[in-house]
């Protein structure tokens, strides 16, 4: 079990003054979740308190009313907000672009009579990032994106665009540049990030929330179990309305969390579905998907919370002490597969921490056990040698 260790360690590591360990796991048995507490964000506070949102989108924005969906996560981290959306069905980033240079019009309105604005979300008509560069509906939508920004930025706010998702079936009216949802996601990929760095600068990034890859984060799952993403009945194919197209309302949910974790910093997993009375099983594979994306598979992408984590060293520990004699390998710190999570469960940090890294490293529940004692400290770690005396029976 050595390769345990080393992950044991590097989680007491991480995670130590939060009473959370992890250790190699033999025969873990089911737990319930417990209600989940947040980590305290890394961006910059709302200066009025309140986070102001507005999403310029069309209808893939509309559907299920992703405003209200987005609201919702803010509301059970006790955050305030006023998150609006803009949107017509077909809409481009080219249109959203006109109409917020038009005097008196809803989306010039938006960008120049909001002195709290803080974050405006673009969303580009579903096809066009994922056409070549050459096309003009492209380059119109990558200009739209430099005008917007700019728009943005002297409205004090932060620009992210939210990365839409690959067609089900791939998109039938572009059969051979998209011919199937991974090619399709991949092209979009493509278009969301040439569109974001061609409008950041380095005083100022426009950031990209990654809806379509935590899509295809849930489509790739699937397939590395030996499943069919697109056969009825599967999770993947659930995100999408019947059209193959426009999102389910777990489609939308998903866009929210992803949302959330991108504009927050914090993990979704624990927060309530927001009335949409969404299977549990359903809830935590979505906001877990959420999480994976945005904190563990989006490591190069900038997010307005923090430094992206491909510029941060996990081998520069000097200072610590670590009980790995031979160190840690890249193996040995990106594979979890044997490795559970103990949470003191009367600590809220440790609850916080314990479950975010759960969520981030796709550890299922059966994999997290709970020190939840009556004489488990609340305030303090809880050390190897006190396994025995705390951990829950």
């Amino acid at each position: 079990m050595n390769r345990g260790l080393g992950r044991s360690a590097l989680g007491i590591v991480l995670l130590f003054l939060a009473s959370t360990l992890l250790t190699a796991i033999d025969t873990p048995s089911q737990v319930d979740i417990p209600p989940f507490e947040h980590l305290p964000s890394g961006a910059e506070s709302p200066s009025d308190g309140v986070m102001d949102i507005v999403l310029m989108g069309n209808s893939y924005t509309y559907q299920n009313d992703l405003e209200q969906r987005v609201a919702a996560t803010f509301e059970d981290i006790g955050l305030s907000n006023n998150v609006t959306r803009l949107a017509s069905g077909g809409m481009r980033l080219e249109q959203h672009a006109n109409r917020a240079t038009t005097s008196a019009d809803p989306w010039n309105l938006a960008l120049t009579e909001s002195p709290s604005l803080d974050v405006v979300v673009l969303q580009d008509q579903s096809q066009i990032p994922s056409f070549p560069e050459s096309e003009p509906m492209w380059q119109a939508s990558r200009s739209a994106v430099i005008s917007l920004d700019a728009q943005i930025e002297e409205a004090g706010a932060v620009t992210m665009l939210m990365m839409t998702w690959g067609r089900r079936d791939g998109d039938a009216g572009h059969p051979t540049l998209n011919p199937d949802f991974s090619t399709m996601q991949a092209n979009l990929e493509h278009g969301y990030l040439a569109f974001a760095e061609a409008a950041s600068t380095d005083e100022r990034a426009v950031f990209v929330a990654p809806v379509g890859l935590a899509f295809r984060h849930i489509h790739d799952a699937i397939v590395g179990s030996g499943g069919t993403p697109t056969d009825g009945g599967t999770l993947f194919h659930s995100l999408y309305a019947s059209d193959g197209s426009h999102p389910s309302l777990r489609g939308s949910y998903l866009a929210a969390c992803v949302l959330h974790a991108s504009l927050t910093g914090q993990p979704t997993a624990g927060l309530s579905d927001g009335g949409l009375g969404l299977a549990s099983d359903v809830l935590l594979s979505l906001q877990q998907a959420a999480d994976a994306t945005v904190f563990n598979e989006t490591t190069g992408f900038a997010y307005p919370w923090g430094t992206p984590l491909e510029e941060i060293d996990p081998w520069n520990l000097t200072g610590r002490e670590i009980a790995v004699p031979d160190g840690f390998t890249q193996n040995s710190l990106m594979d979890y597969s044997d490795v559970a999570v103990l949470i003191n469960n009367r600590s809220e940090a440790s609850r916080t921490i314990g479950w975010a890294f759960a969520a981030a490293r796709e550890i299922p529940p059966n994999h997290v056990f709970l020190f939840d004692h009556a004489s488990t400290p609340t305030g303090e770690t809880i050390n190897r040698n006190q396994f025995n005396t705390y951990f829950a029976d």
